[in-house]
C-alpha cells in the first residue's frame, strides 16, 4: 500500500516548510499541503481535505499539522476514516524524517517516528555546543 503525506497549516506554512524541505532532500512526490488563508471558512478547508482523500482512499496516509487545536489539526480531526495518522507540531526535522521512510514504514510507525523526531529536534543550542567543545578536550 502506498502512503502520502498531507501537511495541513495556517497560510503558507505548508507551501514553504516543502519547499525547504525540497532544498536539502531534493523533490517530493506523495505529499499534499492544504493551506487554511485568513478568512477561509473552515468546512471549506475540510471539503478541500476530504476531497483528496477521497481520490486516494487505497492509500495510507500521515497527517503533518502545525499547531494542536488549530483549525487545520480540528478540520483533520473531523475526517473520519481508517489508516490515517494526524501528527501536531510539524517542523522541517520531522517532515524530511518522515518523508525519507514514508514507503517503508506503516502510518502507525510513520507517527510515531514524527513524535519521537519532534521530541528529540529541539535543543539548547548554547548549551549543546559547551557540552561538544568539553568532548573535544
Amino acid at each position: 500500500m502506498k502512503n502520502l503525506l498531507i501537511i495541513c497549516t495556517h497560510g503558507d506554512f505548508g507551501k514553504e516548510i516543502i519547499h525547504s524541505a525540497e532544498m536539502i532532500i531534493g523533490k517530493t512526490e506523495n505529499v499534499k499541503y492544504f493551506s487554511l488563508k485568513e478568512g477561509m471558512d473552515p468546512f471549506q478547508y475540510r471539503s478541500l481535505m476530504t476531497e483528496y482523500l477521497d481520490e486516494h482512499e487505497d492509500c495510507g496516509v500521515l497527517c503533518l499539522v502545525d499547531l494542536f487545536g488549530g483549525t487545520p489539526c480540528n478540520m483533520a480531526t473531523s475526517i473520519p476514516r481508517d489508516n490515517y495518522e494526524i501528527v501536531s507540531g510539524l517542523n522541517l526535522a520531522m517532515l524530511i524524517e518522515t518523508y525519507s521512510l514514508l514507503q517503508s514504514l506503516t502510518v502507525e510507525q510513520l507517527k510515531m517516528t514524527a513524535l519521537d523526531t519532534l521530541s528529540n529536534s529541539g535543543h539548547d543550542v548554547k548549551k549543546r555546543f559547551q557540552e561538544l567543545k568539553l568532548r573535544k578536550r
